[in-house]
C-alpha cells in the first residue's frame, strides 16, 4: 500500500466518496453545476501531472539525448 501526503490522500477519499455517493441508487445526481467545478478541477490537476511528465521527459533527453527508448535504471547496461 503506496503512502501519500495528507492533501493527495484526502483527494482520493474526497473522489471516492463522490463516486460513491453519485452512483448510489435512491441518491441526487450532480448538478450540471457541480459537474463542472469537478471537471474544471480535474482539468487543472491533470495540467499540473503532465507539465511534471513534461519535466521528467525533458530530464531525460538531456540525459540520455540519443536514446529513443525509455531509459531507466532497470534497463542501463552495468556490465560495460
Amino acid at each position: 500500500m503506496f503512502t501519500y501526503r495528507k492533501e493527495v490522500d484526502s483527494y482520493i477519499k474526497a473522489c471516492e466518496h463522490l463516486i460513491s455517493a453519485a452512483t448510489m441508487r435512491g441518491n441526487a445526481k450532480l448538478t450540471v453545476e457541480e459537474c463542472q467545478v469537478v471537471e474544471y478541477c480535474a482539468r487543472e490537476l491533470s495540467k499540473i501531472t503532465e507539465t511534471e511528465a513534461d519535466s521528467a521527459m525533458d530530464l531525460q533527453i538531456m540525459l540520455w539525448p540519443h536514446d529513443t527508448g525509455t531509459a531507466t535504471p532497470a534497463t542501463w547496461d552495468t556490465d560495460s
